[in-house]
């Protein structure tokens, strides 16, 4: 499924109460959207009025892309982590 992702101010979010933003941690683009997001609603985030979570199978995130400085000899497998 195809679709554009549309940022708006975060004053306009807040109209509504508080937010809570709940992403799934599959992938290094889950990662990404939520520190953008995290970014645009830096200060709603420490006033409490705005959450972000990441759903995980795991309490470890293992960043993938370092697979390569492995096979390299560049890092241990436990540096991915």
């Amino acid at each position: 499924m195809s679709g554009t992702l549309r940022f708006v101010r975060s004053n306009s979010l807040l109209r509504f109460g508080h937010v809570c933003i709940c992403l799934e941690n599959r992938s290094v683009l889950a990662s990404l959207l939520a520190n953008n997001l995290a970014r645009r609603l830096a200060g709603e985030i420490r006033t409490r009025k705005a959450r972000i979570t990441m759903l995980s199978a795991s309490d470890r995130h293992m960043y993938q892309p370092g697979l390569l400085y492995v096979a390299f000899g560049q890092m241990m497998p436990d540096e991915l982590y």
